[in-house]
């Protein structure tokens, strides 16, 4: 492949065309085939892009993608992106061997990507490069009190109850100020089995997304200290609105013991239910949260697309470097507009 192709990192005049690859051979109502101003918001790192480009050394034409989103400026940690190949392109594993360039020059300690395609890079990571993959595991607690289900289809109604044990020892309180968060809680910190993340891509990644509106909740004990922090994001629909866990920063633990916090968060707030997908969250840790997993037998319907929206049971396969590595459905691309969405 060296005689035919150049590999390298992306420039910034190579966005428009980045962008017209994506359309031509990804999808061409997809947000980073038509919104310039999101695609440097996601990629744009100063003067480079954080797309690994193929590039045929005659025609000089893009022939493979693979993007990347660094979790800090060290690439301790790395998520793939978009791993696209040219449709007329007939070269062998070329999207595979630009993943494999894009990693030579990141090294990251750590990688995962969300959304794999089971049919093809599945295979391909798990020969290669010796991933560990699979399933996304989805869990939910439906809201008590609702009685007409919109957004989800319920044939099943599953009843979460208080704690009646420990209920005052931790508690949720949202921090809406990332100031305010930096403070009580260290955002540089390393956490066991979480992917290492940087305090300024916490405050890009949920303070400043120019579309989604993301909510902090830190989990405080009962002398008022800030032992982790919770990554939600609501939806809107059909007049009514869900809630979803899409992060977590701490010891794994604490997302246990705020059973009651959350339900009394779903249940003020009036949320139809609220779901959480992840991978290598210990089934104890859900089951105190009062999650109830989806599995084959559970025949209710909690969706996970919205844009558009799908009112089906999807499945979301992952790809990780490491065995006990922890994720979340913020990690990699995984909670991002898919379609042409008004920036704000």
């Amino acid at each position: 492949m060296k005689t035919k192709y150049i590999f390298r990192i992306a420039k910034k005049k190579d966005i428009k065309s980045i962008m017209l690859f994506i359309k031509k051979n990804w999808d061409y109502k997809h947000i980073l085939a038509k919104n310039y101003k999101y695609f440097c918001y996601e990629y744009l790192d100063k003067k480079k892009v954080n797309f690994f480009l193929a590039i045929n050394k005659v025609d000089k034409k893009i022939k493979a993608i693979q993007g990347f989103i660094p979790y800090n400026k060290n690439y301790n940690h790395i998520c793939g992106s978009i791993t696209c190949v040219k449709k007329s392109e007939k070269t062998p594993f070329l999207g595979i061997e630009t993943m494999i360039k894009m990693l030579s020059f990141t090294k990251p300690v750590t990688y995962c990507g969300i959304g794999t395609n089971p049919k093809t890079m599945v295979p391909l990571v798990e020969r290669f490069l010796k991933r560990f993959v699979g399933k996304m595991d989805h869990y939910y607690v439906l809201n008590n009190n609702v009685k007409k289900f919109n957004i989800s289809k319920i044939y099943n109604l599953y009843k979460t109850r208080y704690n009646k044990i420990n209920n005052d020892n931790y508690k949720l309180h949202k921090i809406d100020n990332f100031e305010i968060l930096s403070k009580q809680f260290n955002l540089n910190k390393n956490f066991l089995n979480l992917p290492k993340k940087g305090k300024n891509y916490i405050k890009k990644r949920y303070f400043e997304h120019p579309i989604y509106n993301y909510s902090c909740y830190g989990i405080f004990n009962k002398n008022k200290k800030c032992k982790s922090i919770l990554i939600t994001r609501e939806v809107f629909l059909k007049k009514t609105k869900i809630l979803r866990i899409v992060d977590f920063r701490g010891e794994i633990e604490y997302l246990g013991l705020i059973k009651n916090s959350l339900i009394k968060l779903v249940t003020q707030n009036k949320y139809e239910y609220l779901d959480m997908i992840c991978c290598g969250v210990p089934n104890i840790v859900a089951a105190k949260l009062g999650l109830k997993k989806k599995d084959l037998k559970d025949k209710n319907i909690i969706p996970n697309y919205f844009d558009p929206f799908m009112q089906k049971n999807v499945e979301i396969w992952y790809e990780k470097s490491h065995k006990n590595l922890i994720l979340f459905k913020g990690d990699a691309d995984s909670d991002r507009p898919r379609l042409n969405l008004p920036i704000n």
